[in-house]
Formats: structure tokens, sequence, C-alpha cells
């Protein structure tokens, strides 16, 4: 078989008289809101926010897409959260900093936050680990949404609707595709 292609992640060239500059960003809820960044969202908080974060130094802040709020419904994705993130990125881009979404976000601050059509109230939840469903803590636990053929289709199309809206976005610097995976189902 041919040999493997080598992928140059830097260009070729002499060797840089300095390093690379280390990266240092944040996981980014609003200190008032937390979680409900998307379902309560306030661009001028945003501003605010992006703001304090350049006048730190930081680089870049990761913003965690609650899949219930981007995803309320298996079948389609909500527009309206879409548009909350893309300001986001501006509100960012426009402090000088870059933005890593990281979607299909199940699994934040101790808890999963898990969308109504997801739930089952016959399973156990996952690890123990509190369930939070449309800002509320619920009983029983969920169906799998790595092993779940609904909920595998409904995280594709949410994957394909973030990257085509942010694809060209001048503030975004990477996908991250989930927060802690293990978290929110057996792998």
């Amino acid at each position: 078989s041919p040999p493997m292609p080598v992928i140059q992640l830097y260009p070729s060239g002499p060797p840089r008289d300095e390093p690379a500059p280390f990266r240092l960003g944040v996981n980014y809820w609003p200190a008032a809101k937390g979680a409900a960044l998307f379902s309560q969202f306030d661009i001028d908080e945003v501003h605010c926010d992006m703001n304090t974060i350049a006048e730190l130094g930081l680089d870049f802040v990761r913003v965690l897409l609650t899949w219930e709020d981007f995803q309320p419904d298996p079948d389609g994705v909500n527009c309206c959260a879409l548009a909350h993130l893309t300001a986001l990125c501006d509100a960012a881009a426009a402090e000088g900093l870059r933005v890593i979404p990281t979607m299909l976000c199940g699994h934040a601050m101790g808890h999963n936050w898990v969308q109504r059509w997801l739930l089952d109230p016959n399973v156990s939840a996952f690890g123990n680990i509190p369930v939070v469903s449309r800002g509320k803590r619920v009983q029983g636990g969920y169906r799998d949404p790595i092993r779940d053929p609904q909920a595998r289709k409904a995280a594709l199309r949410l994957v394909r609707a973030v990257a085509r809206t942010l694809s060209d976005h001048q503030a975004v610097w990477a996908f991250d595709l989930r927060n802690a995976p293990g978290l929110l189902a057996a792998q």
C-alpha cells in the first residue's frame, strides 16, 4: 500500500526565533446566568464579558452550546439560538478574541442537561449524575444520546447547522464536538 500522506502543521522553512505563542482561554458562562446563556441571551452582558476577558489578556473563549437550547425538537435547530451564537462570536471578534463553540453539550457544571425529547422516566440517571431539563431537575434518566438513532440524527443535524452558520466567521478558532462525553453516556 502507498505511504500515508504527511500533513504539515506548520509551514516549512527556517526554525522560528521565538516559540509559538501560548494561548490561554476560558470556558464562558455569563456570571449572572450560567448555563442559561442562550435561553436568556443578553447581548449587552456578552459584550461586557468579552471586554473583560480581553482586558485580562486571554485569547479565546470556549462556549458550551447547551443541546436543549439549540435543539428543543430533534427534527430542527433553534434559529434564535444560532443567531445568538453568531452575535456572541461577533462580540468576541470585536474584542479580538477567538471562539471555540462546543456543540452537543449535555454535561456541564456537575449536571446532565438533557432535552425533553430524550428523557425516559423508565431509565436510571447515568452515573447518578443529576439530570436537568428546561432548567429544572427531573427524576429518571434519558435514552443514550450516543446510541439512540433519533439522538444521533438530531446531533448530526445540529453539527451541520452550527458549522454552516459559523463556517466563515472570523472569530471561530476551532469546533469542539462534545463536552465531557463520558459523563453523559457510556462510551
